[in-house]
């Protein structure tokens, strides 16, 4: 049986080294590459044709999302599974939009991280069932939405995640590429969006949606 290759993009090298001899104890799954930023990630990507990619989120100065963006532009379908120190109530929706296949939190027991990998592999979208009974309600219109985040561009989502990660606007712009007017322009329209009265409330509403990061729960 042909093993499904995976490269792991994560800028903790404990943490990718750890995650890596669990998925190569697991028959049928094997690392084939590492690499420590989006742009490692995506050069690794092309190099290997893996079958999975699993990657972080957040990695300093640069976004995760923009590695699934470039993933998606190539085009490819192969699934990239978020592996994220990131709130699942509040990413997981998010990485789906950008064309991710699953999200999960780094504190998840090992089993878990092994079942979402067999999970997005075999063609299905993973997340925790809380997470899909949250999603499940707000389709049935079950729930309130008091921070309409759905209304977010997928640029705008970009620098909303950077605010969270406590970024200014000017290290914004210089992450993206893009001027410090550009980075205030978007900045403005998700403070009228999510219905924000100045920028230092919109920082505090986006930091509120990023956690500590967790050690892996189990000993590799």
């Amino acid at each position: 049986m042909k093993a499904c290759k995976i490269i792991l993009v994560d800028d903790h090298p404990l943490f990718r080294t750890g995650l890596e001899n669990l998925i190569n104890s697991t028959e049928g799954f094997q690392v084939i590459g590492q690499a420590k930023t989006p742009a490692e990630g995506l050069k690794l990507f092309n190099e290997t044709s893996p079958d999975l990619v699993i990657s972080d989120l957040s990695f300093g100065q640069y976004s995760g999302l923009s590695l699934i963006k470039k993933i998606r532009e190539v085009p490819s379908d192969c699934p990239i599974l978020i592996l994220s120190m990131h709130e699942e109530s509040f990413w997981a929706e998010q990485v789906l939009k950008h064309g991710a296949n699953g999200y999960i939190q780094k504190d998840v027991e090992a089993k878990t991280v092994i079942s979402a990998i067999k999970a997005t592999y075999s063609g299905e979208i993973y997340l925790s069932h809380k997470m899909q009974q949250k999603l499940l309600k707000q389709l049935s219109g079950l729930t309130e939405n008091n921070v309409p985040l759905q209304s977010l561009s997928k640029r705008e989502m970009e620098i909303f995640q950077y605010m969270a990660q406590g970024f200014s606007t000017t290290d914004i712009a210089k992450s993206l590429f893009i001027s410090i007017k550009t980075v205030q322009t978007h900045q403005s329209n998700i403070k009228t969006k999510l219905q924000q009265d100045s920028l230092k409330s919109l920082r505090n509403l986006a930091e509120g949606f990023s956690e500590p990061k967790y050690a892996f729960r189990k000993t590799v």
